[in-house]
């Protein structure tokens, strides 16, 4: 807990209101842009279906993780894996940001809880980014493929 207000002293009591508000006003806008088309698709949403997605989402994350885990210990970062979850959880705070920026946060709050150098941990982030591309890419290579589009259609658009 202690770790917790530690990282609320460092961003201030302000910035939390804001991203708390900001994050009401854009789930607002999102809900109201196209209320009744909204409203639609959760009427007709299959719920046999949840559980398979959510499974799919906790082991797309579990994946993610391995890899952050994996990427931390080749430079060197020696923390316990329960704190290491916990900040790569941090970063899904900002994740909407744009190119995920925003998960530079976890550099920030290895650096003030671990005393570790951003100049390691920026880096593993930024690879974490190519590594999103290079996966996007791969499976837009095979469903396209799937789809009996060209391999040049898939070039020119990426």
């Amino acid at each position: 807990m202690n770790k917790l207000l530690g990282y609320v002293d460092f961003f201030g009591k302000r910035f939390l209101v804001i991203i708390c508000v900001a994050a009401v006003l854009y789930s607002i806008f999102l809900i109201f842009s196209d209320l009744t088309f909204v409203y639609e698709k959760i009427i007709h949403f299959d719920l046999k279906f949840l559980p398979l997605i959510l499974i799919t989402i906790f082991i797309s994350w579990l994946i993610l993780f391995v890899r952050w885990y994996i990427l931390t210990r080749k430079q060197g970062i020696q923390i316990k894996t329960k704190e290491n979850l916990l900040v790569f959880l941090s970063g899904f705070a900002l994740a909407i940001s744009p190119v995920k920026s925003g998960e530079l946060i976890k550099s920030i709050i290895l650096k003030n809880n671990f005393n570790i150098d951003r100049s390691k941990t920026v880096p593993i982030i930024l690879i974490e980014r190519f590594y999103d591309i290079l996966g996007t890419f791969a499976v837009a290579i095979i469903g396209i493929t799937f789809l009996g589009f060209g391999l040049g259609i898939v070039l020119f658009l990426v």
